[in-house]
């Protein structure tokens, strides 16, 4: 009796060991569960640096302060410099002037018909001799043109004080070699007025 006391103390002791190591086993691998890691943040792209915004261009206003910058035009446009306003009408080859005026042998008369207005807020002499009217053919070669004339008389200079506003008609009239075939006419009223360049094709 006593022996299978003994027998039942000793299973019992048995399965109490055998649990208590289960439990530690298990505690264990519980603990060795690796912990996840973390993912690593993705870092942030860099912004595109802004575009500079164009700038918005300049519109030249005719007669403004941008156009004194390039007063070049053709036959028929009125082209303003601060002061003067200037048209080139008309431009004509002839052999002979108003009253039969031959040109020297072997050059020819180039006519230029022009218009000009006092666009300044004083009187002003135009046609006088401190105008420079210049011709310029395709190889650069200049020509003096000399001064304002009358159209019916060559003879006459076509000059005049100019009141603000109020405007005079004139011929430019040059004697070129035969083969001179001039593109621009180069006009300055003044010394220190912006020249204006027209274009001027002749045939």
């Amino acid at each position: 009796m006593n022996r299978n006391k003994w027998l039942s103390v000793i299973i019992l002791i048995s399965f109490f060991v055998v649990g208590s190591l289960s439990l530690t086993a298990s505690a264990a691998k519980a603990k060795a569960k690796p912990k996840p890691v973390a993912k690593a943040k993705a870092k942030p792209k860099p912004k595109p640096a802004a575009k500079a915004k164009a700038k918005p261009k300049t519109k030249v206003v005719a007669g403004g302060q941008m156009q004194l910058k390039g007063m070049e035009g053709k036959v028929g446009d009125w082209l303003f410099n601060g002061t003067t306003r200037l048209r080139i009408t008309n431009v004509t080859i002839l052999d002979a002037g108003p009253k039969g005026e031959k040109a020297d042998e072997g050059k020819k008369w180039v006519v230029i018909s022009v218009e000009l207005k006092n666009a300044s807020d004083m009187n002003s002499n135009y046609g006088g001799s401190a105008e420079n009217l210049t011709l310029v053919d395709t190889d650069g070669q200049t020509v003096s043109a000399g001064r304002l004339k009358q159209a019916a008389n060559w003879d006459e200079d076509q000059g005049d004080m100019i009141l603000p506003a109020a405007g005079m008609k004139g011929v430019i009239v040059a004697a070129v070699p035969v083969d001179y075939k001039p593109i621009r006419l180069v006009y300055q009223h003044g010394a220190s007025d912006p020249v204006f360049r027209v274009s001027i094709v002749t045939k």
